[in-house]
């Protein structure tokens, strides 16, 4: 996946609700993206609070371009990935698991954005963000 001109290695996966998360290094590596000055908490497998910056950035997914996709930029880094690939962007597509490969296909479904998740947002940045991304209003 192609994120703000960059290449990340992410997880595809189906049980995380969120859109496109990066972690905290991965993020700081986009070159281009739109602060939505919002962020919201999550709480990873292990019971850890994340806090998350709300942004937007042109993806290309699978041969898909997107102009502006909302990414979860989070507070802490990730093990073995830049980051996953959640359900608020995953159910625009039709998914094709094999033993040996993933396919993916446009479906006509939106994905989320940053609207599905202004009741679990707050209205600022996550503190000691170090995103280098321009504000926008939204």
């Amino acid at each position: 996946i192609t994120v703000g001109g960059v290449v990340y290695r992410c997880t595809v996966d189906t049980g995380a609700p969120g859109p496109i998360c990066l972690g905290a290094s991965a993020a700081s590596r986009l070159k281009s993206c739109s602060l939505a000055s919002q962020s919201l908490s999550q709480v990873g497998v292990n019971g850890e609070n994340v806090c998350s910056d709300m942004l937007y950035s042109h993806v290309e997914f699978c041969g898909y371009g997107f102009d502006k996709a909302l990414v979860f930029a989070n507070g802490n880094d990730l093990e073995q990935v830049d980051g996953y690939v959640g359900l608020a962007f995953l159910r625009a597509f039709d998914m094709l698991l094999a033993p040996n490969a993933i396919s993916f296909q446009r479906n006509g479904l939106k994905m989320l954005d940053i609207e599905d998740f202004r009741d679990a947002s707050n209205a600022r940045p996550c503190p000691n963000s170090k995103l280098k991304c321009r504000a926008s209003a939204v």
